[in-house]
């Protein structure tokens, strides 16, 4: 079924209506998580990490899940989730996807245009002048005019604003600051997070800093306050605050949208970039002015939440009227956010869990000056030799952040490597625990690992640059794969905890979605010595790498997808290890160590809008009675079951080499790095029944294809014959006894295939399961049961042919309730694995 949430949102969910034990609840289609750490890619609930992992942390697993349960206060309610669900990226079966996952690819956070990033009742802008200002933008004074501020006023320049200076900053309502007031603010923010926890759930911000208090900080230092005051009664209230922050943070054009995932993974080399790193095209000026105007939209986010927080806690513990925000002004709230301010709200979130700011012990350094932006060459000559040691009107950020649980972090890390059974990870390890040994010796040792000066040289990108970071959106959403995904990686020494990217993950300064996996993988190489001299430090986060003969593989990337069934293989947040499939190059030689991505095209579209946007249609295709309108008889019920395919043809195959050969197409990666895509073939052998000898056959690997893991169900009890008995006998069954399938309503039609069918010399037409039904005639069950290497191949010809599929064990899940999942999906294959029998 379907259920419909907030702003249009569609949340797909298995049900089994008949059935009302609880164990059914215990049934999912993917992998629980396997570390806390890893709770970092996603905003959904889920059930807490198991404690019977067959994993241990060497500082105690149980200690470090106290530790977590002590931060977790319940929340203002954003009302928002990371798209596709990132709980489904890891299926139960290898290389596999959840089903929730799969349907919400097409609707990905990485796909959607800045027009959707409005909620859904939201204003249009061409009607904002027939509504009273107060909803759709707002004037203030800002001391030299008025300012225009709202998610629908006048769409600002963003770089023209960071460096124009505090006559620029005016025009969106932001005084004159400097950095040592957001640092002192972050600090005390900080401090008063810690004592809330401390205190209990029932602590609000406001038993620390009265509300006249924080009306003064905002409007004196930070805002201009607005012109007309919407609460007559007290000019001080949370809410005129609130709706304050609320329409600074909406105006379009000045802030960095975190919805939009390209920026997700750029928040880390914004604030944690090492120094000595330089890009072309960008003067330092530039890299310092966003650094610090960062630092300002989360200064910005924190008072937003805290005030959101504390309207919270009165409501839960204190009845006074004149404090509590009714729904109907939160409703108004609510028309005033769009989903750029909910993710600088989940940001807030993630910096006040799991970040510490911490004052610096040596402030000692050159700054820079910031000049109002002037386009002609003279200025940008000027800009790019700015001269350092001149005091910059934005001050120095005198702070340094540092984990709250940094443990916990590094934890994870490891279990990530352990899980891919990654070379020489005892000696990795010992390594990093060395390394946060020295951390928690002295507050000095802890600012030379983490802390970033904030007059340094940055390695960042432009917004309108060409670069990883604006193709990782559809790329990381599995709509254009072959796209720019390179990142360079800094290697850890004996002062640094590897570069921005492990800084980020190891601070726990990560917001949900793919990233994450990047992140671990990022970590992992930056921390690995031997590793990162091995391969280049250019990663390829789309594609894979070969290191000491054997092959590591994004599910990004088709060969993860393929692969990861294959012999030994793993599977850990969205990386797959592959020790049996050495690739091979043009002249059959293994790969040396390095990097590769492929050349791949997305699969042919057979349908015109998204599956998941059908609503509950996706709903009535896949209920257990039927189309119709539900009167149905006993005999129009069947009961698939796997001794069918025991009747067809068998046919035995063997995987044999992954020739990864040289394309002709090049793509240009991070500061203007050609890497060449590779195209991969797999070759197996195959021996059909009427065959004396195996055949080699090539099955190119074209398609980027997903494999859906099959939902598990539990048959209900009962007993069944396979013939009827007489009218005066009844058939006996035992009172624990279930039945071998859930019953299949006739009007579900399938196609039984064996790989002596698929691998004909005139194999039949592939189904499109988006015609109609009377084109259609079902999925095909294709069995590969009873070896890895049969899975291995049918997944391999899906992405020869362009077809999604789903993966089904048989002792997990039935054949009726793949067929029915597979019409939900509108998926056409259905791929039989687990043993005979």
């Amino acid at each position: 079924m379907i259920e419909i949430g907030q702003h249009g949102r569609y949340f797909p969910q298995v049900l089994f209506p008949n059935n009302n034990d609880l164990d059914i609840a215990d049934l999912v289609d993917r992998k629980f998580l396997r570390h806390e750490s890893f709770a970092l890619a996603t905003l959904h609930a889920h059930l807490p990490i198991p404690n019977d992992l067959a994993y241990r942390s060497k500082t105690g697993l149980d200690a470090l899940t106290t530790d977590q349960d002590r931060w977790n206060r319940p929340p203002f309610d954003v009302g928002v989730f990371e798209v596709p669900n990132m709980l489904g990226f890891e299926g139960r079966e290898l290389g596999t996807i959840g089903m929730r996952h799969f349907l919400e690819l097409p609707v990905a956070d990485a796909l959607k245009s800045l027009a959707k990033t409005q909620h859904k009742g939201h204003v249009p802008r061409q009607q904002a002048g027939q509504r009273a200002s107060n909803e759709s933008f707002q004037h203030i004074s800002n001391g030299e005019g008025y300012a225009l501020i709202g998610k629908h006023a006048p769409k600002q320049d963003r770089k023209s604003i960071m460096q124009g200076g505090p006559k620029a900053w005016r025009r969106v309502g932001v005084r004159d600051f400097d950095m040592q007031l957001v640092g002192d603010r972050l600090q005390e923010f900080s401090r008063i997070h810690e004592e809330l926890v401390s205190e209990g759930m029932k602590a609000s911000a406001l038993d620390k800093i009265t509300c006249q208090n924080l009306y003064r900080f905002l409007f004196s230092k930070l805002l201009f306050p607005p012109l007309r005051n919407t609460d007559r009664q007290d000019p001080y209230s949370l809410k005129v605050q609130i709706e304050g922050l609320v329409r600074v943070l909406t105006t379009p054009g000045v802030w960095i949208d975190f919805s939009r995932v390209e920026w997700r993974l750029r928040l880390g080399q914004i604030i944690f970039q090492i120094p000595g790193d330089s890009v072309e095209g960008v003067s330092r000026l530039e890299a310092d002015v966003e650094r610090r105007w960062l630092y300002l939209q989360v200064l910005l986010s924190l008072e937003l939440l805290v005030r959101l927080d504390a309207t919270l806690r009165i409501g839960m513990v204190d009845t006074s009227r004149e404090k509590i925000i009714t729904p109907h002004e939160m409703h108004h709230f609510n028309r005033l956010r769009n989903t750029k301010v909910d993710w600088d709200l989940i940001l807030a979130r993630r910096f006040l869990d799991h970040v510490q700011v911490r004052s610096k012990t040596n402030t000692n350094g050159p700054s820079i000056v910031v000049q109002p932006q002037n386009n002609g060459l003279l200025s940008r000559l000027k800009n790019r030799l700015s001269i350092s040691g001149i005091e910059s009107p934005l001050g120095t950020l005198n702070t340094v952040l540092v984990p709250r649980r940094g443990h916990m972090q590094l934890e994870g890390l490891l279990r990530f490597a352990r899980a891919l059974d990654w070379p020489n990870v005892d000696k990795l390890e010992e390594n990093l625990r060395s390394k946060f040994e020295q951390l928690s010796g002295s507050k000095a040792s802890t600012e030379m690992f983490y802390s970033t000066p904030i007059n340094s040289p940055l390695a960042i990108l432009n917004v309108s640059s060409k670069s990883y970071f604006d193709s990782i959106g559809s790329s990381a959403s599995k709509t254009s794969p072959s796209g720019n995904s390179s990142v360079r990686l800094h290697k850890a020494d004996a002062f640094h905890l590897g570069g921005w990217l492990s800084r980020s993950w190891l601070t726990g300064l990560v917001l949900p979605g793919e990233p994450t996996s990047y992140l671990l993988m990022s970590s992992l190489l930056e921390n690995d010595d031997e590793a990162l001299t091995k391969l280049e430090d250019l990663v390829l986060l789309h594609g894979g790498f070969v290191l000491e003969n054997r092959s590591f593989w994004s599910k990004a990337c088709i060969v993860g997808r393929v692969a990861g069934c294959y012999h030994g293989g793993a599977e850990c947040m969205g990386w797959v290890s592959s020790p049996s499939i050495k690739p091979l190059n043009e002249v059959g030689k293994p790969l040396e160590n390095g990097w590769v991505e492929l050349n791949v095209q997305n699969p042919p579209a057979l349908r015109r809008r998204p599956r998941i946007e059908d609503g509950q249609k996706m709903a009535g295709d896949s209920h257990f009675l039927g189309p119709g309108e539900r009167k149905v008889m006993a005999t129009e019920f069947m009961m698939p079951q796997d001794r069918a395919l025991d009747a067809l043809l068998s046919a035995e195959a063997r995987f044999k080499s992954l020739c990864l050969t040289s394309s002709s197409k090049r793509i240009t990666t991070t500061e203007n790095h050609e890497s060449q895509l590779r195209t991969a073939i797999a070759t197996f052998d195959i021996t059909l029944p009427d065959a004396t000898e195996p055949q080699s056959i090539d099955i190119p690997l074209t398609y980027d294809v997903q494999f859906v893991a099959a939902h598990p169900c539990r048959p209900p009890y009962g007993h069944a014959v396979l013939k009827m008995p007489a009218a005066d006998k009844h058939a006996v069954g035992n009172s624990h006894e279930r039945l071998p399938a859930h019953p299949l309503h006739i009007t579900y039609t399938y196609e039984l295939k064996s790989l002596s069918d698929i691998f004909a010399t005139s194999p039949p037409k592939i189904p499109n399961p988006s015609a109609s039904p009377d084109e259609y005639g079902g999925p095909w069950v294709i069995d590969a049961r009873g070896s890895s290497d049969k899975d291995f191949l049918i997944r391999c010809w899906c992405a020869q042919n362009g077809r999604h599929a789903l993966v089904a064990r048989a002792d997990k899940v039935c054949l009726s309730c793949c067929v029915r999942e597979a019409r939900a999906l509108e998926v056409g294959i259905i791929i039989r694995i687990g043993e005979k029998g």
